[in-house]
């Protein structure tokens, strides 16, 4: 009930308010789910503020803040933070406001339970209530402006939640078990069957019976000989699919390893208050195990296996984004429960513990008034989970978790003592045939076994990526089939053979999608010809997200990550476009941070460019616009600059490689006697012979090409040079290593002006809109991308060549001589090759804008990060350049229509309002293109509320934010997030071409 709770009314909570005790009845599913688990869980709050569908705020009325009562509020923040989802608890009595941070580890009441205090307010304390307002304002809360206020925002932080706390309590128990003695895997079974009773009496399905008539599992590890008689009742109820006990693990454990278990989950156990502990199994998501077992494991195995391997465990709420499309929460709509969905590389477990409980909704929204069963939910599992892993630690988890996930949707709970589950596991490594399950194999999904049986309706998981080395049977499937080097493309053929006529969910790197070799375009025929992709989703750019934003969902990963949905069959009413999203923010915008999808970020792709294996469609609309792809696409249709220097026969190649300790000496003399020109040391145009230095050996891995040694030659360094690519002109000999790559001839002239074209602007917008590492993984240019450039350079006229080679000599006496003012006076000559290639190509005033809009904008947030400029509110001067190109663009459309034409006004809006608008006007008798300046005073406060309506959360920590297009009559108001890069001149273009084509679909519709 909200009676007492002024505060909801008085900081604008109002909207979306849901009162605990009312009845959940006119919810949706997920709103009542997590109505009923706060209820069923006693957390006593009154009141939950929803941000979209899932909790954000709950609120509690209290009559005082005295001794009593406080120990009430410390519970509830106890239980808040087991939750592991909404950080504040507000609190309120007649006189007094508190908020709780409910991501800080819960303190009993001791001195330091203060610490948990975000805030106190006194309601007749005007400076007080002032802060509320400012600080914790639903506004404030939604926008993120919370998270600026960084006297309180540093305090919330996620380093101290629940599921970090967990699992470095793990962490540190396994540290200290095997440092006396024990082998990893009685550690893991001693935990994970310690997790499996605490999960279990928490939720109050365990009793004496099963303890020997001791007071719970922390009393049964006081003796030794119960626990493990305990843990054979275990074994038996469970049919020993869940780590049973070898004779090693009865030899070798004592009295003070039992003890340290203890220790993990009862960490203050030893302190003041001896029944008090911050842990509550109950209130823990059964989900949340799987991540932290998963991620427990993966870090045991350090992280050079793990880069090796192309690890990376799978966070929740990614999980739960890849269920949410294809397997939706309960509804009248989504009441199918027999589904049979696999998971072929399932770790711990994590998607189909997830899938379980969405398919058990389902019965119910089917059966409603119905209790499901021991045996209903057996048979949901038995029918439809199936999992493949071939590591037997995590495949113990996936069946803890499923068992654990089964148990608790029953009543009573203590069912599971009186019942034998079933088996689960199959183990072909086992000796005993008759315990083997036909659910979770623990063997490898590219082996042949009897999950081939099953006709799946869907198919998810998060397969290895491959790392530095492949699997010798991973390598076998790929060559068997033409595909490239990547672990990940065996799984995801793998899985239209195992799924051919339903759904495919699969996480997988980017990186399929942009590498050049023919064997990787074999794969990506397959994938976007043989089969059909409905969408992609390309989260590349979050993986370099720092930390404390964005959640960090992908900080485990060390490479970029998409999400394919797709079939083996093509539906029998095909889409002719692929939606492809990438998208680019991660923010605290919300009480929980994560990623906004923005509509700039979604694309819808033609399939047929999609199909084609050698497209750049994929690159461009991941950073640029349809205008972007049209320019690009017109340069990679001239010869490439390959193609010259064959003709001319000029020597190209990389450097040497020095010797590594497996390698085969390669001897050479005459390379330690030249200078050596490090990659580090190369500056842009020209580097002075003073860069080299001398390297004393005569043996190498490979020599690269030597002739590339020889002057006159062109240096390109494989990485960058402060951000920028860099090429350089040398007219000395000298060696350098093979991530620089060499171009020599004797055609000094050519080099020259090849030199100024590859550090120009128009070359660099090319390389970063079309090569398959730089902004998707590393800041790099392979050789051969360097190659498929277009020849533009050599086709200009001998006037502007010789305007451009005495630009670039100048650079290069500059940076021979080290005049004075140096920097900035090839900084000058620089503008001045710009300005002349750009006049000799005969670029027009749009493709200038495209260029530079993404070069200062879209790079420079990815280079940059949350620093970048793109990121910064937008000036007056912003918001004229942008409604300029945008009346321009549309007037141009209008031209033969005179009768009408647009203008826009633009508004003073305060750097710190979340939004920013433009008004267009058509017919206002004002003269075509009039840009008009408006006070924003008015609308700052306005733009301020608006700005919580324009998200919906798609999935825990993931959301989609909308930008406004409004129309009202002849005027149409442009609403989108205050920051330079939604009002760039190139966005103008790109969103006049958005208003012209609804345009146009309105005066077809109106025709037919």
């Amino acid at each position: 009930m909200t009676a007492g709770l002024d505060i909801i009314n008085l900081l604008d909570f109002t909207l979306g308010v849901v009162d605990v005790e009312a009845d959940a009845g006119g919810l949706s599913a997920l709103k009542r789910h997590y109505v009923n688990q706060v209820k069923e869980n006693d957390f006593g709050i009154d009141a939950i503020y929803f941000s979209g569908e899932f909790p954000s705020v709950y609120f509690k009325a209290v009559p005082d803040f005295r001794e009593p009562v406080l120990k009430k509020l410390l519970a509830i923040q106890r239980k808040i933070w087991n939750q592991g989802k909404v950080p504040f608890l507000y609190a309120e009595s007649p006189v007094e406001i508190r908020i709780y941070n409910c991501y800080e580890t819960p303190r009993n009441l001791t001195k330091d339970a203060d610490q948990l205090e975000l805030f106190q307010a006194t309601k007749q304390a005007i400076d007080d209530l002032n802060t509320l307002k400012e600080v914790f304002h639903k506004t404030s809360i939604e926008t993120g402006g919370f998270w600026k206020q960084d006297e309180f925002a540093r305090q919330v932080k996620n380093e101290t939640r629940v599921d970090r706390a967990l699992i470095d309590s793990l962490k540190q128990t396994r540290q200290i078990l095997y440092k006396k003695g024990l082998p990893l895997e009685v550690i893991h079974d001693l935990l994970l069957r310690s997790l499996f009773l605490l999960y279990l009496e928490d939720r109050g399905a365990t009793d004496v019976r099963l303890y020997e008539a001791k007071n719970g599992y922390f009393e049964v590890l006081d003796d030794l000989n119960i626990t493990y008689q305990v843990f054979d009742k275990l074994e038996r109820s469970f049919n020993g699919n869940l780590s049973p006990v070898t004779e090693t693990e009865r030899n070798i454990v004592n009295h003070g390893h039992l003890q340290q278990i203890k220790r993990c989950f009862w960490p203050n156990m030893n302190s003041l208050f001896p029944d008090w502990r911050i842990f509550d199994f109950k209130v823990i998501p059964i989900q949340l195990i799987s991540e932290i077992y998963e991620d427990f494991l993966s870090e045991e195995i350090g992280e050079a296996q793990k880069n090796a391997a192309g690890a990376f465990y799978t966070p929740h709420p990614l999980a739960e984004f890849v269920l949410n499309e294809v397997l939706p929460h309960a509804s009248d709509e989504n009441n199918n429960y027999n589904i049979k969905v696999l998971d072929p590389t399932c770790g711990s477990g994590i998607f189909l513990v997830g899938v379980l409980s969405r398919l058990i909704d389902r019965w119910q929204m089917a059966n409603p008034g119905k209790q499901i069963t021991y045996d209903i939910a057996k048979q949901i599992v038995l029918d439809n989970i199936f999992e493949i892993e071939i590591k037997k630690e995590a495949i113990k988890v996936a069946a803890f978790s499923l068992y654990l996930a089964m148990i608790d949707r029953l009543e009573p709970k203590t069912l599971w003592q009186t019942v034998t589950f079933p088996y689960l596991i199959y183990d072909p490594k086992s000796g005993d045939p008759d315990r083997q399950g036909n659910n979770l194999f623990c063997m490898s999904s590219l082996e042949s076994g009897y999950f081939e049986m099953v006709e799946y309706d869907l198919l998810v998981g998060n397969p290895p990526f491959g790392g530095r080395t492949v699997d010798k049977k991973v390598r076998a499937y790929l060559e068997k089939r033409g595909f490239g080097n990547e672990t990940v493309e065996a799984f995801l053929h793998r899985a239209t053979e195992l799924c051919p006529t339903g759904k495919i969910a699969l996480i997988s790197t980017s990186k399929i999608l942009f590498n050049t070799g023919n064997k990787h375009r074999n794969f990506r025929r397959f994938l976007f010809n043989d089969c059909y992709v409905e969408k992609v989703y390309n989260f590349s750019i979050l993986r370099r997200v720092p930390q404390g934003r964005g959640r960090n969902l992908f900080a485990s990963t060390v490479r970029p990550i998409s999400i394919f949905l797709y079939s083996a069959q093509v539906p029998v009413q095909p889409s002719d476009k692929v939606m492809y999203c990438a998208p680019t923010t991660a923010i605290k915008n919300r009480i929980i941070d994560g990623i906004a999808i923005d509509p700039t970020d979604v694309k819808y792709l033609p399939r047929e460019e999609c199909q084609k294996v050698d497209t750049k469609i994929w690159k461009a609309a991941m950073w640029g616009t349809e205008r972007d792809y049209t320019l690009i696409n017109n340069y990679l249709g001239y010869p490439k600059l390959e193609e010259y220097l064959n003709a001319n026969e000029w020597e190209k190649g990389v450097g040497f490689r020095l010797l590594s300790q497996r390698s085969k000496p390669t001897k050479d003399e005459e390379i330690k006697e030249l200078p050596y020109l490090a990659a580090k040391r190369i500056v842009r145009y020209f580097t002075p012979k003073g860069n080299t230095q001398k390297i004393e050996t005569t043996l190498f891995k490979r020599l690269g090409n030597k002739k590339v040694f020889n002057s006159p030659h062109i240096l390109i360094k494989e990485g960058q040079k402060e951000r920028r690519f860099c090429a350089a002109f040398s007219d000395y000999d000298c060696s350098f290593q093979d991530t620089v790559y060499g171009i020599q001839s004797i055609n000094e002239t050519d080099l020259k002006i090849l030199v100024a074209f590859l550090n120009s602007k128009i070359a660099f917008y090319l390389l970063f809109l079309t090569t398959a590492d730089w902004g998707i993984e590393r800041d790099r240019v392979k050789p051969n991308e360097i190659l498929e450039l277009p020849d533009l350079c050599f086709s200009l006229s001998i006037e502007i060549k010789e305007k451009i080679i005495s630009h670039v000599d100048d650079i290069i006496a500059n940076q021979k001589n080290e005049f004075f003012y140096v920097e900035s006076q090839i900084a000058a000559l620089e503008r001045e090759i710009e300005a002349t290639f750009w006049e000799a190509l005969n670029l027009s005033e749009t493709d200038k804008i495209l260029i530079e809009d993404l070069l200062n904008y879209q790079l420079d947030a990815f280079q940059s990060g949350q620093k970048s400029n793109a990121y910064k509110p937008c000036s007056l001067d912003d918001s004229n350049a942008y409604a300029h190109y945008l009346c321009k663009t549309i007037n141009e459309f209008l031209k033969y229509t005179p009768e009408i034409s647009v203008s826009a006004s633009i508004l003073d809006v305060h750097k710190g309002t979340p939004l920013n608008v433009i008004v267009l006007h058509l017919n206002q008798g004002q003269e075509s293109d009039t840009i008009r300046q408006l006070p924003g005073s008015e609308i700052n406060q306005i733009l301020t509320k608006l700005e919580q309506y324009t998200y919906r959360e798609h999935s825990e920590s993931i959301y989609y934010r909308k930008f406004l297009r409004y129309y009202n009559d002849d005027i149409i108001y442009l609403v989108k997030p205050n920051e330079k890069r939604f009002w760039t001149r190139s966005m103008g273009l790109n969103d006049a071409d958005e208003i012209i084509l609804e345009i146009l679909t309105v005066e077809h519709e109106q025709e037919s």
